[in-house]
């Protein structure tokens, strides 16, 4: 029975070893970067299928823009100068992800507190029709490059983990 637990254990470990590391391997090979950086944003996604958006530019996200910019305005002491931009992420032709870009904050830890915040506010305001993440400046660029939020989501999952 000694021996079966001890076999147990160590396949545990294994096991949990080869996690980490395929975790590890992901994250390296997904295009984006955990490094901390100096300039930091805040990204909205938008999941509202009646948004419209023509190109990369959303026509109707007033009604969010609204939400976002009174969150900013009753949290401007803890979040002062805050911009909002739109833009649609369109990783191909007729599919196209509607974002507000929320700039900037000097830290990640002051974009991810503010993405944990605002995401709350719209889980009630929006119900829960948009997702809220912080994004370094860089990995930002590197999604507008690759057009794929899904594929972003997907390493913050990761690296929050």
């Amino acid at each position: 029975m000694k021996n079966a637990n001890l076999f147990l254990l160590l396949l545990s470990i294994l096991l949990l070893g080869s996690c980490t590391a395929n975790k590890l391997e992901e994250l390296e090979t997904s295009g984006y970067s955990t490094q901390p950086q100096e300039v930091n944003y805040s990204i909205v996604a938008l999941k509202n299928s009646s948004i419209q958006v023509k190109g990369d530019t959303i026509l109707n996200a007033v009604d969010y823009r609204e939400l976002v910019a009174q969150f900013n305005e009753e949290h401007r002491q803890d979040f002062p100068k805050l911009q909002i931009s739109t833009l649609a992420i369109v990783p191909t032709e007729g599919q196209a992800t509607p974002m507000m870009t929320i700039r900037r904050f000097d830290a990640f830890g002051k974009a991810e507190a503010y993405a944990a915040k605002l995401e709350k506010y719209l889980a009630k305001a929006a119900k829960g029709q948009a997702s809220v993440y912080p994004i370094t400046q860089d990995n930002y660029r590197n999604l507008i490059r690759r057009r794929d939020i899904g594929e972003f989501e997907k390493f913050y999952k990761l690296s929050t983990d």
